[in-house]
């Protein structure tokens, strides 16, 4: 909306996904609402299927039920396959709150394989994750999977949800590039936390990524 106002404009409350993407290019989610912290039947916000170009959340919320622990409920979700021809090409979260969930961000093979993450890559694979603040995760804030090119994840402010037995900050698992990671805020509220930031094997290794790393 023209006045800035988020809560101007609401999709998909009551519905799961709130928002589904397939093989779809050029768009701009701004001020608005997708999904719902308080209705149980908001389990995923942003759905994302197939090969996504070019699409970007700027100043939205972004909400999934804010006290369920149910394992598949994502705000943001890619569930993708190793060595698939589809992947995310210039998608960015920037300035929105991210709210509820098991996991806020589940990117799960984002890129396809190794070869889009490269910079030799023509059509390269990236997703920008900057300047939101997510909150409210049961167990990962953010978790990314195998073969993802992050540009930048950086001033980002992370809360868990107080009460949890065990959460994560941010996960990023196998084979992940990110050129930048700055100003981040991380905050665990969980029983027993594991850690703020974990890299887990072989984050920006050039055997995989090649020499231009």
């Amino acid at each position: 909306p023209a006045n800035g106002n988020r809560d101007g404009v609401m999709i998909g409350e009551g519905a799961s996904p709130a928002l589904k993407m397939e093989n779809t290019s050029h768009v701009i989610f701004r001020n608005v609402t997708i999904g719902s912290a308080t209705n149980a039947a908001n389990q995923v916000a942003v759905q994302f299927m197939g090969y996504i170009e070019n699409v970007l959340f700027h100043h939205c919320n972004l909400y999934v039920q804010a006290s369920t622990t149910n394992s598949s409920s994502h705000v943001v979700d890619y569930n993708n396959t190793n060595n698939s021809t589809n992947y995310l090409k210039d998608v960015r979260f920037i300035g929105n709150e991210v709210r509820g969930g098991y996991y806020g961000f589940y990117l799960y093979y984002a890129g396809g394989n190794a070869a889009n993450c490269k910079t030799s890559a023509v059509n390269r694979a990236s997703v920008r994750i900057d300047s939101n603040y997510i909150y409210d995760q049961y167990y990962y804030p953010v978790y990314s999977y195998y073969y993802t090119y992050i540009p930048s994840f950086s001033h980002n402010t992370i809360k868990s949800r107080s009460g949890a037995n065990y959460n994560y900050g941010a996960y990023f698992y196998y084979y992940n590039l990110i050129d930048s990671v700055v100003g981040n805020k991380i905050h665990l509220n969980a029983n027993y936390s594991y850690s703020g930031l974990r890299l887990y094997y072989y984050t920006n290794y050039t055997s995989t990524f090649g020499s231009d790393i």
